[in-house]
């Protein structure tokens, strides 16, 4: 009788795993990366930088936003085109599309997107003493942030259990 259910719970964890792939196969071919919900954490990583690949501004050279959370040192005339051509605001879409499929995410540059959200605004924003300033301050971290480590952790702990 133990035999039989250890069995129908493999298959239960089976089912389950293949039911996780068809989502991710589902994930990659979605056009919005914001389309699904509770995304695994390497989903979620990988439809983050999706966001990233939004370009429709016409921006200055180095001026879209990428993974390294880097904005360039504009020249003055630049930073105008940069905060009126379109560009900032793509930017702050980005950033949203961003928060909104993985809120753990840093940049390169260990910089949160409210970090960079805050730094654009403040450069574009000419009552600002920051206005044309895209030097972007980085939010210490706190140590690791293990929120996302802990879904998997727990997935690995439940299989390793089931298949003693």
């Amino acid at each position: 009788m133990a035999l039989s259910s250890r069995m129908n719970l493999a298959l239960l964890f089976a089912a389950l795993l293949a039911a996780v792939a068809v989502v991710s196969v589902q994930a990659e071919t979605t056009e919005d990366p914001r389309s699904l919900d509770n995304l695994a954490v390497f989903a979620a990583l990988n439809h983050a930088l999706l966001c990233l690949d939004n370009k429709t501004a016409t921006c200055p050279p180095g001026g879209y936003l990428n993974e390294t959370g880097i904005i360039p040192k504009f020249s003055t005339t630049d930073a105008q085109l940069y905060c009126t051509g379109g560009c900032a605001n793509q930017t702050l879409v980005q950033l949203k599309c961003v928060g909104d499929v993985y809120r753990y995410f840093r940049f390169n540059n260990n910089a949160l997107v409210s970090d960079i959200r805050d730094t654009v605004k403040a450069a574009c924003d000419p009552s600002s003493i920051l206005y044309g300033n895209f030097t972007i301050k980085v939010t210490p971290s706190s140590g690791a942030n293990l929120a996302p480590i802990a879904g998997v952790t727990l997935l690995s702990v439940v299989s390793a259990i089931l298949f003693l």
